[in-house]
């Protein structure tokens, strides 16, 4: 499932399993985010990369979703939030209750070293991620210089 610059957005209770890249992907070209995007109830299993991939977006609510047994090719997390270039966005991102469970390279993954100081800032929140089998369940990669707020709780 490929979401590319898109706009109001719902899918709900679609499985996207066993493919050779993501199970879902969220981005947009450089300056347009994907944006008021709702993915609810869905489940992604067994893909080679990513179960979902995050590139550019805005206004994102991922709500009761599975990731699970993610393996092939790195970085190989349940979810990776990770913006491509210093103009994509990542503003606003609710993850509520995630259930993340033996991804072969982690849980969820917050890589953001491709912003910089004129990118715009980050807000994503993690709430009640349920992750089973996987090290680690949460991480980050967090440049000090850029403005950034990440809440996270674990069930």
């Amino acid at each position: 499932m490929h979401i590319f610059g898109a706009k109001r957005v719902l899918i709900e209770g679609l499985e996207s399993s066993s493919h050779g890249g993501d199970g879902f992907y969220i981005g947009g070209p450089p300056g347009k985010p994907s944006t008021d995007i709702i993915i609810r109830g869905c489940k992604a299993e067994n893909n080679r990369r990513q179960g979902l991939s995050m590139t550019s977006a805005r206004r994102v609510r991922i709500v009761d979703c599975e990731f699970v047994n993610t393996n092939g090719t790195a970085p190989q997390f349940g979810v990776d939030l990770e913006p491509n270039n210093p103009g994509d966005y990542m503003d606003d991102i609710v993850l509520l209750r995630p259930r993340t469970a033996a991804n072969a390279g982690g849980g969820i993954l917050i890589a953001l070293h491709h912003l910089d100081t004129q990118s715009y800032p980050v807000t994503v929140n993690v709430m009640e991620h349920s992750s089973e089998s996987e090290l680690p369940p949460f991480d980050t990669l967090i440049p000090q210089e850029i403005n950034v707020t990440v809440r996270y709780s674990r069930l």
